[in-house]
């Protein structure tokens, strides 16, 4: 409208005011839980301006958005990329995806117990009493002390036995499931104790006759068909006013699974001729 210098504007103008669509703002990290026999999800957050209500679908598959709740998972293999779809009223719609993860849980383990008293009768012993595992399935491997955990191809379910004499490590680890890792190894040592014998002496009193002289020795306990004889070392040949000693010693191939008492030795004499 003019004033009283101008005359009015005869014209007439027109705007065009526009309302665009308002932007949602979605939260959907990747999740990741440790198996526990339980359903895990993921809920989004979403934030709309104003009152209005969001609609969020889901599926499984990059493009279709068929579910009105969001995917669980509760075993390992469950994993999944879940595709969400985002939609309100005057807002433009939002469409992406996170990793729903489930990762194996530790296994389990109740350690075996080591046999004790085991002593050699040549026959096989079982070396521990079994160890168990709610998780997985638990095996054994056995080594010589002091070796190093072999490789999984050498355990077994099998409960370990010996026969020979000694101490052997006794290895088990839980071999996990589907959702459960191997356990670590873990071992005990167990001992086969060696079979004592008896040992008894014949004569101890020589008399000098140029020759190289001792006591014999026998033993007795060794188990029928055992190749385990006895020898004496420290035969003497001159007379001495002092004592001499032989000792005992086992010999053969089973030998090892054998021990002499504690004291394996003996004092002889070689008199004068």
């Amino acid at each position: 409208t003019g004033d009283s210098n101008h005359n009015d504007l005869a014209a007439t103008y027109a705007a065009t005011a526009t309302i665009s669509n308002a932007t949602i703002t979605v939260n959907a990290p990747n999740q990741s839980y440790t198996y526990d026999g339980s359903a895990h999800g993921s809920a989004i957050a979403v934030t709309t301006v104003g009152s209005q209500t969001a609609t969020i679908k889901y599926g499984t598959v990059s493009g279709t958005y068929n579910l009105n709740s969001n995917p669980t998972a509760i075993n390992v293999n469950d994993s999944k990329t879940v595709y969400y779809q985002v939609t309100a009223p005057n807002h433009s719609t939002v469409t992406g995806s996170y990793t729903l993860t489930i990762t194996k849980a530790d296994s389990a383990v109740t350690a075996p117990t080591a046999q004790t008293g085991l002593t050699y009768n040549k026959s096989a012993q079982e070396l521990i009493n079994a160890g168990s595992s709610s998780t997985g399935t638990i095996k054994y491997a056995v080594t010589s002390s002091g070796a190093s955990a072999p490789s999984d191809s050498a355990y077994s379910t099998d409960i370990p036995s010996e026969t020979n004499a000694g101490t052997y490590k006794v290895w088990y680890k839980s071999f996990g499931d589907n959702n459960h890792n191997h356990s670590v190894a873990s071992s005990i040592d167990v001992t086969i104790g060696k079979k004592e014998v008896g040992l008894a002496w014949g004569d101890t009193s020589f008399t000098y006759n140029g020759s190289p002289q001792a006591p014999t020795a026998t033993i007795s306990g060794v188990i029928n068909g055992d190749d385990c004889t006895v020898s004496v070392s420290g035969a003497r040949t001159n007379y001495s006013a002092t004592a001499y000693t032989a000792t005992a010693e086992l010999n053969g191939a089973k030998a090892g699974n054998y021990a002499l008492p504690t004291d394996p030795n003996t004092n002889f004499t070689i008199g004068k001729r």
